[in-house]
């Protein structure tokens, strides 16, 4: 039963790639040790659990006319939740007293009982606008299926605030590589809004995630990379029970 569980929710976040995205202020450290990493994540899933406790119809118009309002469509607010599972994994992660944080991408492997898939995770930080941009690229081994997430955070570690943060990625697989797979989300002001894959903008945005994400899967893959199976569970756990 478990096994059909874990599966089920990360099926749903291979149809959300996501990214998080934040606004920096003054007083943030220049570089960021393990608790702070931890601190951004926690408030990133806390602050969106609360969210989809007290979520209420917008009431104002978008003033971006390329993002369209989903505060009033449970499947975008529940899918966007689902793609959280990944931040608690970076969390599990960051929360091993034996890991040591990584300057270049790292590649690591997961198996939840059922598939087995190998990830390459990158995480940055931009002191000038306190924001983390984690990246993670996961390439089942046995199937064709490609997720890859970006989670942008802005977090403010002076006054320990989460000011807002974007959910984007690619979900389908290697050989179909398409900007229609492309979905990004951004929470911001305690409301949700989704890119309009119909506007203007979308395709070339779309196809600079394709490429981004070519980038960071191109090098060649670790030969004994970290096994991450716990820490994804729990992640999985953690994720379904909020």
């Amino acid at each position: 039963m478990k096994k059909k569980l874990f599966s089920f929710v990360l099926a749903i976040c291979l149809i959300v790639p996501c990214a998080f995205m934040f606004t920096g202020c003054g007083g943030n450290p220049a570089e960021l040790t393990k608790a702070d990493y931890i601190k951004a994540f926690n408030s990133v899933t806390s602050t969106y659990n609360q969210y989809l406790t007290n979520a209420q119809p917008a009431s104002t118009q978008i003033s971006d006319s390329d993002f369209i309002d989903t505060n009033n469509n449970l499947q975008a607010q529940n899918m966007a939740k689902a793609s959280l599972a990944m931040v608690y994994f970076l969390n599990n992660i960051y929360s091993n007293d034996t890991y040591t944080l990584k300057t270049a991408p790292e590649d690591c492997f997961v198996n939840d009982g059922h598939e087995i898939f190998d990830i390459r995770m990158s995480t940055e930080y931009n002191a000038n606008t306190s924001t983390i941009i984690a990246k993670l690229y996961a390439d089942y081994r046995d199937s064709a299926t490609l997720q890859y997430f970006v989670f942008e955070i802005n977090y403010d570690f002076n006054t320990e605030t989460l000011n807002n943060f974007s959910i984007l990625g690619f979900s389908g697989t290697d050989t179909n590589k398409t900007t229609n797979n492309v979905r990004y989300y951004k929470f911001a002001n305690n409301t949700l809004k989704v890119l309009d894959n119909t506007a203007e903008s979308f395709e070339p945005f779309a196809q600079s995630i394709l490429n981004e994400m070519e980038t960071l899967s191109a090098p060649e893959k670790a030969q004994n990379p970290a096994d991450y199976s716990t820490e994804y569970l729990l992640a999985m756990s953690e994720a379904m029970g909020q």
